[in-house]
């Protein structure tokens, strides 16, 4: 005679909960920009499409490069926004990018494309290429 038939039970493990999250560290915001950087009135935008703002005659009169410049273009960066120029003044080179004052001239960078930049001061705007000064 066979003994009667028994199914085995295994034992129940304890389920452990999963691990709690830990805190998320936030990021904390930027500083506020220096009350120095001025913010320029009007900014050239491109549509798409376009390669090359526009030049007005005016403008293109004014753009030709001064005798003595005291600022000279030496290099640029071409790299969408954050583009920059290397202007020498005062026997040093300095990096600026697209949205600041110059050296303190009232200038601004205001963008760098072809291999040109363009700057504004008081409603006057200039194209430098490099080599060139204002």
């Amino acid at each position: 005679m066979y003994p009667p038939n028994q199914t085995s039970v295994s034992p129940v493990t304890p389920v452990t909960p999963p691990p709690k999250p830990s805190p998320i560290n936030r990021i904390p915001p930027p500083p506020p920009l220096p009350s120095t950087v001025s913010i320029p009135a009007k900014v050239p935008v491109l549509t798409p499409g376009q390669i090359v703002l526009p030049i007005p005659p005016q403008t293109a009169a004014n753009s030709l490069p001064t005798a003595n410049p005291s600022h000279t273009l030496v290099g640029l960066l071409e790299s969408g926004s954050q583009s920059t120029a290397l202007f020498t003044f005062n026997g040093m080179t300095r990096r600026f990018a697209v949205g600041e004052s110059i050296g303190g001239t009232g200038w601004v960078l205001m963008a760098v494309q072809n291999q040109t930049v363009v700057i504004s001061n008081n409603g006057k705007t200039r194209y430098l290429e490099v080599g060139q000064g204002f």
